[in-house]
């Protein structure tokens, strides 16, 4: 099994599943916070990545309205990865000029 609690040298900060009494979500100590589109709307950084985003295109508008809501994000920067045979890719190289 691999150990996904670090990044390179940087310890992966993630949601432990766990609330406090008052409701907020419990993270693990790290350096680097990991976390889903869905877990982190209405959240911003400074800096994104998106990885794993293979989106098939089966549901147009509801994977460009997920796409969006990953991209505003972030304040400063955002970087996108995405599989060279991805639906999306032409569309986003597209949107990036």
């Amino acid at each position: 099994m691999q150990d996904f609690s670090r990044l390179g040298h940087h310890r992966i900060k993630r949601f432990t599943g766990q609330y406090t009494e008052d409701g907020q979500p419990t993270y693990s100590d790290g350096d680097l916070l990991i976390e889903t589109v869905y877990r982190f709307k209405g959240e911003q950084r400074p800096a994104v990545i998106l990885v794993d985003i293979d989106l098939d295109g089966s549901r147009p508008e509801r994977e460009w309205q997920l796409l969006y809501c990953a991209l505003t994000r972030c304040s400063v920067a955002v970087d996108v990865l995405v599989s060279a045979d991805s639906a999306w890719r032409k569309a986003l190289e597209r949107a990036s000029q």
